[in-house]
């Protein structure tokens, strides 16, 4: 689809990347999902340059959304101006969302950072990794940073080893995403920006955590089947269509079995633990 709106547009495949982020540019996406892209292209950044890629972007997204993949809500998309950037205006961009610790800041390196080349010249994106790469790991304020936002989030287990659940429509819940994978995801993320580690799918990088930590094997791979079954789970949701108050990562405690209540659990007690390794190293 790029590709045939490229050659509508009479733009050349080489002159720009469509990157994929936030779950999908981690290939995470579960079918309760919207887009969200942004567009790199090459040389200068002028008005008419720019106009050119966001005509061609807005037909992309159009189409896209007709295809089932929904506008985002929050027009994290190649057809907002503010993510239609030549490679130098990205480049500038990553170096100062790391140098320049904001929440809207660390709001954008969460977002932004988890990125995949889905169309176009990959040379395009090799500065931005580089610049990933090389100005995390000592930037420690900024790993601090990330890591005090994740922190804010809780795993539902209460201090006696129980699953503290939210109310929904009047049923006892738990949001698998909040407060399951979406831990996991940032701790994951935070521990991959601080060792240089390049891989942008969550189970790859909790693997290349666990070796850059020199973990155990089978602490390192209980992370990834803890968020392993938690995605199932959210999958299991969203493909029979039982949301609960609107939400599609919700699940009623009652409507789990013996033998999944006690996985859920156990999952939820990995995350915890891997969440309070990261408190350790960067939340003091």
């Amino acid at each position: 689809m790029i590709e045939l709106y490229a050659h509508q547009h009479n733009i050349d495949m080489k002159s720009f990347a469509w990157i994929a982020l936030g779950s999908e540019g981690r290939s995470e996406q579960t079918i309760a999902t919207d887009q969200d892209n942004a567009l790199v292209f090459a040389g200068e950044a002028s008005d008419a340059v720019r106009e050119k890629y966001l005509a061609f972007a807005l037909d992309v997204n159009k189409a896209l959304d007709v295809c089932g993949y929904p506008l985002c809500k929050g027009n994290v998309m190649a057809s907002n101006p503010k993510i239609c950037l030549s490679e130098a205006e990205w480049n500038r961009k990553f170096a100062h969302w790391i140098d320049e610790g904001s929440g809207e800041n660390l709001l954008n390196a969460s977002i932004y950072f988890d990125f995949r080349r889905v169309a176009g010249n990959p040379d395009l994106l090799l500065k931005m990794k580089e610049i990933i790469l090389t100005h995390a790991p000592p930037n420690l304020r900024f790993l601090k940073q990330l890591a005090d936002n994740s922190l804010r989030m809780k795993v539902p287990i209460t201090w006696h080893g129980g699953l503290d659940t939210i109310k929904l429509d009047g049923k006892q819940c738990i949001d698998l995403k909040k407060h399951g994978t979406a831990i996991l995801v940032d701790a994951a993320r935070i521990y991959a920006l601080a060792n240089a580690i390049p891989e942008t799918n969550t189970r790859e990088r909790l693997i290349a955590v666990g070796q850059a930590l020199k973990i155990p094997e089978a602490e390192c791979m209980s992370w990834v089947t803890a968020f392993e079954y938690l995605q199932m789970l959210r999958l299991s949701i969203q493909i029979d269509g039982h949301e609960i108050d609107g939400n599609p990562n919700a699940i009623e405690l009652n409507s789990l079995n013996n033998i999944d209540r006690r996985i859920l659990k156990e999952s939820l007690s990995v995350t915890r633990n891997f969440q309070q390794r990261l408190e350790r190293a960067f939340g003091q």
